[in-house]
C-alpha cells in the first residue's frame, strides 16, 4: 500500500471533507453537518443551496441518496448497516437496503495495468481470449469472461486502481469523526461506534484482498462436499493475487433471469433446494454464503444451484448456534421469557436496558402473529422484529446473527419470487429440530458441564488471592475509587476555547488600544525603518477581524 506524506495525506483529509460536507449541505442534511462539527469546511454560498429533487424526499431517503454519491466505503459502510436492525430504526433499514453497488466500467488500460502489476504477465500470455467488456462493475471491482491456455473458461475479477487508498482515507475520517461523537454523546459511547466502524474497516479490507474471497470459496466447497445440490467455483489460485481473482465460469441461468427459469426449471423445487442449501449452511455447517442476492445465484437443474460472489460469508460458532436453537425454541412455544433470556446472554446488555420492559415488547410481537399458520409468516421478518424490539431497550446483536437474520430476509425474497406458496417454516423445522437435538445431546451436555466445572475450578484457586490483596490494599488505605463524570472532557475542552478566545480578544484589544495612544499622541517609534504604532495597529485590525471571523462561522453569535 502506497504511504503518503503526512501533511499530503491532511491536506487530502480536508479536500474530502469538504467534499462530503458540501454533499450533505445540498441534500438538506444540516443537522449531521452540525453533529459531525463539517459546516466549517462549508464555503459561504455553499450553506443554503439545497438541491430541489432532494429537498422533497424523506431523511432516510436523503442518506441512502447521500450515501451512493459519497462512494465505495460508504456504500459498503450502508450496506452493512442495513443487517443492523439492532443499530437504526425500520425506515432507515428499509432505505438502506435499496443501495446499489454499481460504478461506471473501468477503462480496458487500467484492467490491463492491473492484471500485469498484480500477475506479473501481459494479459495475452495469461488468457488465450479475454472479453474487455465487463460482465458486472462494482464499486470495488469489475469482472470480465476469459479463456485459458487449455481451454477452461474463467470469470476474471479486477479491483479498481486506487480503491483501497479511498477506502482507507475514508475509514480514517469515519474513525475519527466518530471518536469526537463518542465525547459528546453517552449513547454512541454505550453502542461503542469506534469499535464497530473498526470491524467495519477490517472487514471490508478483507474484501479488498481477492486472496480471502478465495479462501472463502474453497472453504465453503468442502464444507458442502457431501451435498451435490450445491456447487462453488473453483479457484484457479495461480492467476489469484490480492487484487486479481480467477474463478470457474460456471454456465447456467442467473435467478434474475425469472422467465428464462420458469420457461426451463421447475420452479418450485428449484426454491425448495435453494432454502434447503441454506439452513443446512447455517444449521450444520456454521458457514454460509451472506449475499443470496438472484444474480449471485445460477440454477444449474431445479435442484442444483452454484452460489458465487463470495467475499461475505457468514460464520456462526457453537455458542451462537446454541442461542439460536434457544431462540427457535421460545419462538415455536410462544415463550417469551426464553426469547428475552436469550437475547439478554447473546447480546451486549446496556445499561438502559430494562429486562421487564423487553419481556413485555417480545409478549406483545408473539400476541401479534398468534394464531397465524407458520406458513403465512415469515422467518427473517419475525427475527428482524425481535431484534428491533432488544435494539430499542439497548441491547447490541453480535454482528454475525445480524448477517444471518439478513441473509433469511433476503433468501426468503427469492424464494418468494421463485415460489409465492412456499412455506419456509416447513421446511426449516427438520433443521431447526436437528439443532435442538443437537443443542441438548448428552455428550455435549456433558462437554458442557465440564467446562463449568474447569472455570468453577479456576474461579476457586484466583478468588482467595484477589480478596487477599484486596484487603491489603484497604488495611493501607490504597484502595481509590474511579469516578467517571459524563461530557467533562468535553465541558473542559469547550471552558479552554472559552478562555483562549478571551485571552487573545485582550491581546488584541490591548495592541489597538496601546497603538492608537502611539498615533494619537504623535510618538513616531520605529523598529528596523518600520512604524510601530500604524502596523501594530493594522496587524490587530486584521487579527480582530479574523477573530470575528471565527466566532462567526462557529455559529457563536
Amino acid at each position: 500500500m502506497r504511504i503518503q506524506p503526512p501533511l499530503k495525506r491532511e491536506y487530502e483529509n480536508i479536500q474530502r471533507l469538504r467534499h462530503i460536507a458540501t454533499i450533505l449541505a445540498r441534500n438538506g442534511l444540516g443537522f449531521l453537518l452540525d453533529q459531525l462539527d463539517l459546516r466549517r469546511f462549508l464555503l459561504p454560498w455553499q450553506r443554503g443551496d439545497v438541491d430541489e429533487a432532494v429537498a422533497r424526499l424523506t431523511i432516510p431517503e436523503r442518506i441512502r441518496v447521500t450515501i451512493e454519491q459519497l462512494g465505495p466505503t460508504y456504500v459498503k459502510l450502508g450496506q452493512t448497516l442495513s443487517t443492523r436492525p439492532d443499530l437504526l430504526p425500520p425506515a432507515y433499514i428499509v432505505e438502506l437496503t435499496k443501495l446499489l453497488d454499481t460504478a461506471p466500467p473501468i477503462s480496458a488500460a487500467d484492467v490491463a495495468w492491473t492484471i500485469e502489476t498484480e500477475l506479473g504477465r501481459p494479459v495475452q500470455d495469461l488468457f488465450a481470449w479475454f472479453d474487455w467488456t465487463p460482465i458486472a462493475a462494482a464499486s470495488i471491482g469489475q469482472a470480465h469472461r476469459a479463456t485459458l491456455h487449455t481451454g477452461e473458461s474463467v470469470v476474471v475479477k479486477v479491483q479498481r486502481p486506487g480503491v483501497e487508498q479511498i477506502i482507507e482515507s475514508d475509514m480514517d475520517l469515519l474513525i475519527r469523526q466518530a471518536r469526537f461523537l463518542e465525547h459528546r454523546s453517552a449513547l454512541l459511547r454505550q453502542y461503542n461506534v469506534v469499535g464497530l466502524l473498526q470491524e467495519f474497516r477490517e472487514g471490508v479490507l478483507q474484501e479488498l484482498d481477492y486472496n480471502i474471497e478465495g479462501r472463502n470459496a474453497d472453504r465453503l466447497r468442502d464444507e458442502l462436499r457431501n451435498e451435490p445440490r450445491a456447487v462453488i467455483p473453483r479457484i484457479y489460485w495461480d492467476l489469484t493475487e490480492r487484487r486479481v481473482i480467477t474463478m470457474e465460469d460456471i454456465e447456467g441461468i442467473q435467478l434474475t433471469r425469472l422467465d428464462d427459469l420458469r420457461a426451463t426449471y421447475n420452479t418450485t423445487l428449484l426454491a425448495e433446494t435453494l432454502v434447503e442449501l441454506y439452513f443446512w449452511m447455517v444449521f450444520v455447517g456454521g458457514l454460509f454464503h451472506a449475499d443470496p442476492h438472484p444474480a449471485n445465484l445460477i440454477a444449474l437443474g431445479s435442484d442444483r444451484i452454484a452460489l458465487i460472489d463470495l467475499g461475505t460469508v457468514g460464520h456462526l460458532g457453537p455458542d451462537v448456534k446454541a442461542h439460536l436453537s434457544d431462540l427457535f425454541i421460545g419462538i415455536l412455544s410462544q415463550d417469551a421469557g426464553q426469547i428475552t433470556d436469550t437475547l439478554t446472554d447473546i447480546g451486549l446488555v446496556g445499561v438502559r436496558t430494562d429486562r421487564e420492559l423487553l419481556q413485555r415488547d417480545i409478549q406483545y410481537l408473539l400476541n401479534k402473529y398468534y394464531g397465524s399458520e407458520l406458513s403465512e409468516i415469515k422467518i427473517g421478518t419475525l427475527l428482524q422484529e425481535v431484534l428491533e424490539a432488544a435494539y430499542r431497550h439497548g441491547v447490541q446483536m453480535p454482528a454475525d446473527l445480524a448477517l444471518l437474520i439478513r441473509t433469511i430476509i433476503t433468501l426468503e425474497g427469492v424464494a418468494e419470487m421463485l415460489d409465492p406458496t412456499l412455506d419456509i417454516f416447513a421446511l426449516a423445522e427438520p433443521f431447526a429440530q436437528r439443532l435442538v437435538r443437537e443443542r441438548f445431546a448428552p455428550a455435549r451436555v456433558a462437554r458442557g458441564l465440564l467446562a463449568n466445572l474447569r472455570q468453577w475450578d479456576r474461579l476457586s484457586r484466583r478468588v482467595p488471592g484477589r480478596l487477599d490483596a484486596l484487603l491489603r490494599q484497604l488495611e493501607a488505605g490504597e484502595l481509590g475509587v474511579h469516578i467517571e463524570v459524563s461530557y467533562l472532557e468535553v465541558l473542559v475542552d469547550k471552558m479552554d476555547r472559552i478562555a483562549n478566545r478571551l485571552a487573545f480578544s485582550v491581546v488584541v484589544a490591548a495592541v489597538i488600544m496601546g497603538s492608537a495612544l502611539m498615533i494619537s499622541r504623535g510618538m513616531d517609534l520605529m523598529f528596523l525603518g518600520i512604524p510601530v504604532a500604524p502596523v501594530s495597529f493594522l496587524v490587530a485590525a486584521l487579527l480582530g477581524a479574523w477573530l470575528l471571523w471565527g466566532i462567526i462561522r462557529s455559529r457563536g453569535l
